[in-house]
């Protein structure tokens, strides 16, 4: 089932506020379940192989903390994918939904559904709407990530330095990030 406010909102812009003393009974508030949409695919690397474990998170364009709607993290649906690549989620929300693919073992760069840079500012991103009936199926190609190293000196090239912290920040389309 979907996330749902009272009085069978999707977020909290519309949905409504009850206030309770500490002897109040809360009577009267019915709630109507939601079976949430589905999305499924699969995701494979550049030769088509499919890739195991890669970390699927939706992000559906709500309103949860109050601020008016964005795309959000949905936590409570995070998966991985099977080892033949493929991934259902089921329980999201019918409204446009942005997806995030990380390979937590560092070899394929994280990026969100089209290649986007990230689901937040990368205009390039796709939105897939989940269904319960037609779930949208879709093929992600992950591309492997880069990686730098080492070692930080003093000036003479030579004297290790200790405890510093190296970030590295890539420039995207919606700006710098880590």
């Amino acid at each position: 089932f979907a996330p749902v406010y009272f009085p069978n909102a999707f977020d909290l812009s519309t949905a409504q506020v009850i206030t309770l003393g500490a002897d109040d009974d809360l009577v009267g508030y019915g709630f109507t379940a939601l079976l949430g949409g589905v999305i499924e695919g699969r995701v494979e690397d550049e030769e088509g192989n499919p890739l195991e474990g890669i970390e699927v998170t939706p992000y559906p364009y709500v309103d949860t903390m109050g601020y008016g709607p964005d795309f959000d993290r949905d936590w409570r649906l995070v998966i991985t994918t099977a080892s033949d690549g493929t991934f259902r989620m089921a329980g999201l929300l019918p409204v446009a939904t942005r997806l995030e693919f990380v390979d937590n073992s560092g070899a394929y760069a994280t990026a969100a559904y089209s290649n986007a840079w990230d689901v937040y500012t990368d205009d390039s991103a796709v939105s897939v709407y989940p269904d319960l009936d037609t779930p949208p199926t879709i093929t992600m190609v992950m591309t492997l990530g880069a990686s730098v190293s080492g070692r930080l000196t003093e000036s003479d090239g030579v004297t290790p330095i200790e405890g510093i912290w190296a970030s590295i920040y890539t420039r995207t389309p919606g700006g710098w990030r880590i």
